[in-house]
């Protein structure tokens, strides 16, 4: 049905499936060479506002490479309202991406400091492993973004306090 849709060029028709059937249509979305952004951006948020505890695969590949700066801020309003681990966990899988240039840097700097603020800044996540992606990060965001992860380091320092 999925497929039908698209090919027909119904975008309604998609979207309107991926109310109905949200899992499905990640499954289906993330299997694409390339979707249509919104389609993508209706299927994942209605996949999270249902289910944010258990975030599927499909749904990681699809946030954490998305270009759509509306899905990455109601990602980044979902995980800072929630304080959702797994939308944390892939705000981070996606800064890890930007950081080894797999993924564009957001363009807009109040987006960069949304994620490095709610990502740095979460109790939820472990800061062993943000040390490292906040140095690779420290240098190429934009100067709004850095203040997040000069108050990380304030607050855990640059290296772990064994390896000191």
């Amino acid at each position: 049905l999925f497929a039908t849709a698209a090919e027909a060029d119904h975008r309604h028709l998609l979207i309107r499936l991926c109310a109905a059937e949200p899992l499905i249509a990640v499954h289906w979305l993330a299997s694409q060479d390339a979707p249509d952004p919104l389609v993508v951006r209706e299927a994942v948020l209605r996949f999270i506002a249902g289910r944010s505890a258990a975030i599927d695969s499909a749904v990681r590949r699809l946030i954490a490479s998305s270009q759509d700066r509306d899905l990455v801020r109601a990602v980044v309003h979902r995980a800072r309202s929630e304080n959702s681990l797994p939308l944390l966990q892939i705000l981070m899988r996606r800064l890890q991406a930007q950081a080894d240039g797999d993924l564009p840097l957001d363009p807009e700097p109040l987006l960069q400091h949304r994620i490095t603020a709610t990502v740095f800044a979460s109790p939820y996540l472990s800061p062993t492993p943000l040390r490292p992606l906040a140095t690779a990060l420290e240098q190429r965001v934009h100067p709004l973004a850095r203040a997040p992860l000069e108050r990380f380091f304030a607050r855990h320092g640059r290296d772990r306090p064994v390896d000191r």
